[in-house]
């Protein structure tokens, strides 16, 4: 006959098997509950862990001793499938165990229980009979270096449907309805109870594993602790979901689990799409979230059935790549379509192949609300579409007007069919390299200092934020007053102090270089001051 199982090596290598030691009181109270208990009293001192519930016992010691056995009845055999570990993890970790039950006392030499097969099949001649009573308890001598650890993660305890003690002091009760009913969904999954937030819930049945807070006949399954959970199964009834055996730590990926999300992902459809379609909710953030559901999770016939989507308007030309501007905008079927607007800039190209500038449609920057695009979510109802509308902007450059500064500046005539006026563009390829065309002043570049900053000129890797934004403008002032000729007021505080001059009155000041004088403009009088 072939030895299937190699006892002797199994039973030295069980202690390595265990990880938590904590986990050792989570499979007493299973073992309390499957046995009917409405109490379980826990204590621990000098080392000594001590347990008592108030269930049926058991009447044969037997199953206690037995590799992957149990006596349990056979609705918890067919609902729980009880894996006839747990005792033993106990072994693992202690010196020495004594039992008490129906079947009377017996006491456990841990140590000469994993290593001495003799021992182990002696075990059941150690049961003293006349010391038997109701219920079920464990005194359990622990090894040194897991004393300290035993009552880690306690509060697991919450989720049992027991009366908890832990040194005499009572484990909080807690209820998945308590703590989940006002998730979005409250519906019943062969029996049990399912909890379903539809915010960030997960689009395949691999993320939903991350995000399932499973518990299981009171025992919280390997749910991410430190993440908020989209899907609560509170199983109390059969077995729709396997946990993976011995410790249930994890939730087995298999049919049932594939049946399982199929039921979450319909159900969360069909909430959205009830949400999308119903009058009751206005709020757009919220609809919007419900459409990212429909837009991950849906099929498309289903898709197709949404009386009300989202598209993105957003500016291409002043935007560039900052998400936050962009504006979500909610449509209905019979609603006028969206309008998408693209840029096509003319009369630069002899200027720029002259220049040998290389520049993308992408480097183009113009003020708020020159152009307005639309960003058509890739899954969407087929009614929902835009109207695409051409923009021309034609550039005549005025000869000899260039001028170099940390861009090039050159005066020119702007012409455009767009629905406001148009008086700079900025074509910036990178934070040095670009020109700047204006029709009528250079100050108008403060219209794209907020896009091209953002998009070309700001570095992760550099100096904060704002010194880099304040060392950029003083740049472009400094272009803007060398082509102008109008100079900043802060620039000649000091000349204008000596001579007589309060600066909180001054309106303007122009500088005329030939004539080496200053024309300053107050709220009562033009003054002239010679400069040097």
């Amino acid at each position: 006959m072939i030895k299937t199982v190699n006892e002797d090596r199994l039973f030295s290598l069980l202690p390595y098997f265990f990880d938590n030691p904590s986990s050792v009181v989570i499979e007493i109270a299973q073992n309390a509950q499957r046995s009917g208990a409405t109490r379980l009293d826990i204590t621990l001192e000098n080392g000594i862990l001590r347990t008592f519930d108030n269930g049926s016992g058991t009447d044969n010691a037997g199953p206690l001793f037995v590799l992957a056995d149990s006596s349990w009845s056979e609705e918890v055999e067919e609902n729980q499938k009880p894996a006839g570990w747990g005792l033993f993890f106990l072994y693992s970790i202690a010196e020495a165990v004594i039992f008490a039950s129906k079947f009377g006392t017996v006491e456990v030499d841990c140590h000469r229980y994993l290593s001495d097969g003799t021992y182990r099949a002696g075990i059941l001649s150690n049961i003293d009979t006349s010391r038997g009573f109701s219920g079920f308890s464990i005194e359990a001598v622990l090894r040194a270096e897991v004393k300290d650890r035993i009552l880690e993660f306690i509060d697991r305890l919450s989720w049992f449907p027991l009366d908890s003690t832990v040194n005499g002091l009572p484990v909080a009760r807690k209820n998945a309805q308590d703590e989940f009913g006002n998730y979005d969904i409250c519906t019943v999954y062969e029996g049990n109870r399912v909890y379903i937030k539809t915010s960030n819930f997960p689009d395949s049945s691999q993320r939903l594993l991350d995000k399932l807070k499973t518990i299981w006949y009171g025992i919280p399954v390997n749910t991410r602790w430190w993440t908020n959970p989209s899907v609560v199964l509170d199983v109390t009834e059969g077995t729709p979901l396997i946990p993976v055996l011995p410790y249930r730590q994890t939730i087995k990926q298999d049919e049932k689990f594939d049946a399982f999300w199929k039921f979450v992902r319909n159900a969360v459809v069909e909430h959205s799409m009830g949400c999308i379609n119903g009058a009751e909710i206005k709020d757009e953030s919220r609809l919007k979230a419900h459409m990212e559901n429909m837009e991950r999770l849906g099929t498309q016939v289903e898709i197709d059935r949404l009386e009300r989507f989202y598209f993105v308007k957003y500016e291409p030309h002043h935007d560039g790549e900052n998400i936050f501007t962009r504006s979500v905008h909610i449509i209905g079927k019979d609603d006028i379509l969206p309008i998408d607007e693209e840029l096509v800039l003319m009369g630069l190209d002899e200027f720029f192949t002259k220049e040998s500038f290389d520049h993308d449609h992408e480097d183009i920057f113009l003020a708020e609300g020159t152009i307005k695009s639309v960003n058509l979510p890739e899954r969407r109802p087929g009614w929902l579409k835009a109207k695409t509308v051409t923009r021309t902007i034609s550039v005549t450059v005025e000869p000899g007007s260039l001028y170099g500064g940390r861009f090039n500046w050159v005066k020119a005539l702007i012409e455009t069919d767009c629905s406001m006026p148009v008086k700079l563009i900025a074509v910036i390829s990178d934070s040095c390299s670009g020109y700047i065309f204006y029709s009528d002043t250079p100050v108008d570049v403060y219209d794209v200092v907020d896009p091209v900053f953002d998009n070309r000129v700001y570095s992760d890797e550099g100096d904060q934020w704002d010194s880099q934004r304040c060392y950029f403008e003083e740049e472009l002032q400094n272009d803007v007053m060398s082509i102008t000729g109008a100079y900043r007021l802060h620039k000649l505080l000091d000349g204008l102090l000596v001579a007589g001059i309060t600066p909180e009155g001054v309106l303007s000041i122009e500088v005329n270089r030939a004539g080496k004088t200053m024309t300053v403009r107050t709220e009562k009088e033009i003054r002239e001051v010679r400069i040097e």
